[in-house]
């Protein structure tokens, strides 16, 4: 389970006649047993297909498909050039669209998994203070004892300190309403991370 803090990332890809090409290296990209390949050139790189022998080549954003009887060419204006028939051009077209790397998906883990982890710590930590605060709220002889515990403590008295009743039943209110607070912030604390 990822913490709050990390994040999560979909691989690059190409997009090739409506098919997702994934990166799986930093020069191939595959799709099913299909595949291409990116190879530096100068002024850019070039790209080579397994379905078939044409070759793209990226300069910037010039892009020139290279088929076996005629090349179409990109302007970045959009406008381009062909010395193809339409057949083969629309064919050569098809090819510009896997020039472009598509960055994979950067997910943050903190609303998800992150935070089952925070409320999952959330509610042990609620059912701690729950139990201790029930003791303490609603066993007078645990109270008792917490009181004389406190009072050991309590080294700038000669003799040992003794707490009034009445203290005693208002920190047993305090105790009683921690205790309350206790449950709810537990409660909470599993109903939203059963929602995340």
């Amino acid at each position: 389970m990822l913490s709050g803090c990390q994040t999560k990332r979909d691989p690059d890809y190409r997009m090739l006649k409506d098919e997702k090409y994934i990166q799986v290296s930093d020069t191939c990209f595959e799709f099913e047993d299909k595949w291409l390949t990116t190879t530096p050139i100068v002024g850019g790189y070039q790209i080579q297909y397994s379905i078939s022998n044409v070759i793209t080549e990226v300069k910037g954003d010039t892009i020139e498909v290279i088929g076996s009887s005629c090349t179409f060419t990109r302007q970045p204006s959009g406008l381009f050039q062909t010395d193809c028939d339409d057949t083969t051009k629309n064919e050569l077209m098809t090819y510009t669209s896997s020039a472009t790397l598509h960055t994979g998906e950067t997910v943050s883990t903190g609303g998800i998994e992150g935070s089952t982890v925070g409320f999952m710590a959330l509610a042990i930590f609620c059912i701690v203070l729950a139990i201790g605060f029930g003791f303490l709220g609603f066993n007078q002889a645990v109270l008792d004892a917490f009181f004389d515990l406190k009072a050991m403590f309590k080294w700038k008295y000669a003799d040992r300190p003794n707490y009034a009743d009445w203290y005693k039943q208002q920190a047993t209110i305090g105790f009683r309403a921690g205790f309350i607070i206790a449950i709810i912030g537990f409660i909470l604390s599993i109903v939203f991370m059963i929602s995340s």
